[in-house]
């Protein structure tokens, strides 16, 4: 009988560079949270790490991918997944007034928290897709790095926990680089 330790880091995207001004209407946020998913990272300057040995997974945003390049140094490319993609926020309310940039974040993930159907997936969908995930790796069995955005981040960390893994990081606010490393004993009989 032997025994293996599962190792998996979830790592905040790095932020991204947005052109969008600090305040805007419905129209201006739908066009921010869309550059967001598209464009690239702002420059970061860290050490990169050699990540043999671990399978990394980002999502299908470009800010996803250019972390994982920035981070690390890797034999074979990272696999993007959609279930790895942040929630699509859609703005709390159409208007022409303009607000804080940050006022349309806060209420659109207010509303997807209490289940709005102004918003296009549901809290319940986003852990259904993080549950998949992490029946993927368990059944591959391999460490892995996940490279993604805060409410799947979030979303990943609580199943995970849910799931028996001990979790080291993460707690309070997660910015973006954070790491949080989450580690389960397997016993495999045989």
């Amino acid at each position: 009988m032997g025994d293996d330790t599962v190792k998996i880091i979830l790592i905040e995207c790095a932020k991204t560079e947005l052109s969008q001004g600090s305040r805007c209407d419905s129209e201006g946020f739908m066009q921010a949270v869309e550059q967001e998913r598209t464009e690239g990272i702002a420059p970061i300057f860290v050490t990169r790490h050699n990540a043999s040995g671990y399978v990394i997974y980002t999502g299908t945003s470009r800010a996803a991918m250019e972390t994982a390049e920035a981070l690390f140094s890797f034999e074979c490319p990272p696999e993007r997944t959609p279930l790895l993609d942040d929630v699509p926020l859609a703005p709390f309310m159409e208007t022409k007034k303009q607000y804080p940039l940050w006022f349309w974040y806060v209420m659109g993930r207010l509303q997807w928290r209490m289940g709005s159907k102004r918003q296009s997936e549901t809290r319940a969908a986003v852990k259904q897709r993080a549950g998949e995930l992490i029946d993927q790796i368990e059944c591959g069995g391999g460490d892995c790095v996940l490279i993604t955005r805060g409410l799947c981040l979030k979303a990943l960390r609580d199943t995970l926990y849910r799931r028996g893994y001990c979790i080291q990081g993460g707690n309070y606010r997660i910015k973006p680089l954070d790491r949080i490393r989450a580690t389960k004993q397997t016993i495999h009989c045989g």
